[in-house]
């Protein structure tokens, strides 16, 4: 009897480690976790954030605009492309991140005489209450050429971790709600859709467009001459 239960519980802990083993290596298969990191890369230090020496391209990703339109890599293709995460309810830095948004947009176009070729975009993680309606709103009240971007939790999910962005609801105690703990930087992607530079808050509106200047002076000595826009 006593080898027979030896047996027995030889056989059971080798079916529970087969099973742990089968449940780990589809894990590691399936997680969304697995997408590299797109933040570790080489950077230079500057006084609004980090610059990445050697940006990474975007994974693709599916979102949804503030009017309901597909919203993926191929929309950022061709265009300087400032992102932040945040949602509606917010409030304090998201506002706070708009209206950023806002004088950046209006000291570029001084500097530039033209912002044609950068785009604004807010990314809500609240996709629960932040509809493309809202965000169109919302977004709206700040600029009327802001975009207002969403998309379903496991979307959101995947589109952000490899960007090292953090965000989780934490419920509000008796009141039936939520807010939403989040990531306060700005990232800016390139007209290749690359990750260029990562801003975190606090943000000053002068420190960004300095550096997008220098950002964007440094990714035109790269392009041929004839793709140059000056």
């Amino acid at each position: 009897m006593q080898i027979k239960s030896l047996f027995t519980r030889r056989f059971i802990l080798g079916i529970t480690s087969l099973v742990a083993v089968v449940t780990l290596a589809l894990w590691l298969w399936y997680s969304p976790t697995m997408l590299p990191s797109l933040i570790e890369g080489e950077a230079e230090s500057i006084l609004a954030g980090k610059i990445f020496q050697q940006p990474q391209p975007l994974y693709p990703f599916q979102l949804v605009d503030h009017d309901g339109k597909a919203f993926n890599i191929n929309r950022l293709h061709g265009y300087w492309s400032f992102l932040f995460f945040g949602y509606t309810h917010c409030p304090d830095v998201c506002p706070m991140t708009l209206v950023t948004y806002k004088e950046i947009h209006q000291q570029l176009l001084k500097r530039l005489n033209q912002v044609t070729d950068i785009q604004f975009i807010f990314i809500s993680v609240d996709p629960q209450r932040d509809t493309p309606e809202l965000l169109k709103q919302y977004v709206g009240y700040f600029h009327h050429d802001f975009i207002g971007v969403t998309g379903t939790l496991s979307a959101l999910r995947d589109f952000t971790e490899p960007l090292g962005i953090f965000y989780r609801q934490v419920e509000r105690p008796g009141e039936g709600t939520y807010w939403v703990e989040h990531s306060g930087s700005i990232l800016l992607i390139d007209p290749q859709a690359r990750l260029s530079a990562l801003f975190p808050a606090p943000h000053h509106s002068r420190d960004l467009v300095a550096a997008y200047l220098q950002i964007r002076e440094q990714f035109q000595v790269h392009l041929p001459k004839t793709a140059r826009v000056e």
